[in-house]
């Protein structure tokens, strides 16, 4: 009889055995797939690092050259909401010092049915601060953090990889050139 009570307990036992085994083997495979995802997301950071490296170390400009170019003098503008992405424009290209503006931004701007011109001047005002961060990184050598923090900071999300309709248009150029230097132009922020 003893017997008998003996395997009923270790079949007991087993059974709860296997049930903790199978509750740890769900949670040990849910903190994997977090840690690929999170792996997966550092891999395209930094081949996003590694990209700008590139751009940083093969284009034809200096820091020092860049700064003197930025710290031309600006007229003030008056704080007014533009009603039209080009307004939006115009009044970006007057209040920005680190940023280049294309013919091309401008003809796109004439012609954009986006509805919320306010926010883009806000982006191009974000990116013109990040901008300046990014060449303050250059010439101290100190970092200010990754470009999807620093967008953070001013209300943008920003996108690591162009999107399709961007790539079809552009090609996925990340680099074009401007007057005598190239610039580099950042990917996407979300509006």
């Amino acid at each position: 009889m003893a017997d008998a009570e003996d395997r009923e307990e270790r079949r007991s036992s087993a059974g709860n055995d296997a049930d903790a085994l199978l509750k740890e083997l769900i949670k040990v495979e849910a903190l994997l797939k977090e840690t690929q995802q999170a792996g997966a997301e550092l891999r395209v950071e930094n081949e996003t690092l590694k990209a700008n490296v590139v751009a940083l170390s093969t284009t034809a400009f200096t820091v020092p050259s860049l700064l003197k170019e930025a710290s031309v003098d600006r007229a003030p503008i008056q704080a007014v909401e533009p009603d039209t992405v080009a307004k939006a424009l115009i009044q970006a290209q007057a209040e920005t010092t680190n940023l280049v503006y294309l013919q091309s931004a401008m003809d796109s701007a004439q012609t954009s049915p986006y509805r919320q011109p306010v926010r883009v001047l806000e982006a191009l005002q974000a990116i013109d601060e990040v901008a300046a961060k990014w060449l303050d990184a250059l010439q101290s050598g100190k970092s200010h953090g990754p470009l999807k923090k620093l967008f953070k900071e001013y209300g943008f999300d920003y996108a690591d990889k162009v999107s399709q309709t961007s790539r079809g248009k552009w090609g996925g150029k990340n680099i074009r050139p401007a007057t005598t230097a190239q610039v580099l132009i950042f990917h996407p922020t979300s509006l």
